[in-house]
C-alpha cells in the first residue's frame, strides 16, 4: 500500500496491532516503547538497546515496557524494496509556481477570516460556526479511524468541540456539531468524552469513501441517515485498533506482545 518510489529503500517492518488513536488518547499500548526498541535495531548508530532500556527504566520505571522495548529490538524484521514497487497511484499534485511568481522563502498563506455562520441545507436557515482552515493542511491522510455522530442522541453539552485537539468541529446552525473530515485525524477524544453513549463512535477509515459532512447527510434524510449510522457501525464489526473504554489496553497487551512474537 506504500506509493512506489523512483529509488530504493529498505523498509522495516514491526508487526503489532494498528493503535494510532490509543497511543496518543491512552498512552499504554506500548506502542511508544516498541517503536523506540525498532529504531534502535534499524539505526544502532542512532540510538542503542541499552540507551533505550536505561531511558525505560529511569524515566517511565516500568519493567513490562523494557520487555516490549527489547521484543521489539529482536523481532524487528526488513526487506529491500525496489524501485517502482508499490501502489502506483500519485497521492498528491501540487501546480507548482514558476520563477516569476514564487514568493521569498517557504510559506503558505495564512487565513483571511475567522470563518463564520453557514446555511441549513434544507431550510436555508444561517446559523452556527464554521471555522477557517488551511487547505494545505490534510489531517486526515493520516487517519485510521473516524468518528461518526447520531445527531438526534446529541445533548449540545459542547465537550466534543471543546476537547478536539484541532478544533475539527462545526457547530451547525441547530446547535448540534458535526466533525469536519477534512480536518480531523482520528484519535478518538471526542468519542471519550462523550458523556452520551454511542452518541460519538470511532470507525475504521476502510468504511468510506469521501469526507462528506455528515450533518447536512442528517439533515437531507434523517431517516436514511439513521439507517446508514446502525449499518456503517454494524459493519465495522469489532474493532481493530483504538480503544473503546478506559482499560481497554490492559486486556489487549498480551494479545499484542503474542503477536510481536509472531
Amino acid at each position: 500500500m506504500i506509493h512506489a518510489k523512483q529509488q530504493a529503500y529498505k523498509l522495516a517492518v514491526l508487526k503489532g496491532i494498528a493503535s494510532f488513536s490509543g497511543m496518543w488518547v491512552y498512552k499504554d499500548d506500548h506502542t511508544d516503547v516498541r517503536v523506540l526498541g525498532a529504531i534502535a535495531k534499524a539505526l544502532p548508530g542512532l540510538v542503542s538497546l541499552k540507551s533505550v532500556e536505561k531511558f525505560i527504566q529511569e524515566k517511565l520505571k516500568n519493567d513490562l515496557k523494557v520487555t516490549s522495548a527489547r521484543v521489539a529490538f529482536e523481532k524487528l524484521s526488513s526487506l529491500n524494496v525496489q524501485p517502482g514497487v508499490g501502489s502506483p497511484e500519485e497521492p498528491f499534485h501540487f501546480d507548482l509556481p514558476g520563477w516569476s511568481t514564487l514568493r521569498a522563502g517557504v510559506s503558505i498563506n495564512g487565513l483571511t477570516d475567522r470563518g463564520g455562520a453557514y446555511a441549513d441545507p434544507v431550510t436555508g436557515q444561517v446559523g452556527g460556526f464554521r471555522p477557517s482552515r488551511n487547505d494545505k493542511f490534510k489531517k486526515y491522510t493520516t487517519r485510521t479511524m473516524r468518528p461518526v455522530v447520531n445527531f438526534a442522541t446529541c445533548t449540545k453539552c459542547t465537550l466534543c468541540w471543546l476537547n478536539c485537539p484541532d478544533a475539527s468541529f462545526d457547530v451547525t446552525p441547530d446547535g448540534t456539531y458535526d466533525a469536519n473530515l477534512e480536518a480531523c485525524c482520528g484519535c478518538g477524544i471526542c468519542e471519550a468524552v462523550c458523556p452520551v453513549p454511542n452518541c460519538i463512535t470511532m470507525v475504521s477509515e476502510a468504511a468510506f469513501k469521501d469526507n462528506a459532512s455528515q450533518w447536512e447527510a442528517y439533515r437531507k434524510d434523517k431517516a436514511g441517515y439513521e439507517v446508514w449510522l446502525k449499518t456503517v457501525i454494524a459493519s465495522a464489526g469489532e474493532r481493530s485498533h483504538g480503544f473503546r473504554y478506559r482499560g481497554q489496553y490492559k486486556e489487549q497487551i498480551p494479545a499484542a506482545l503474542e503477536m510481536a512474537k509472531g
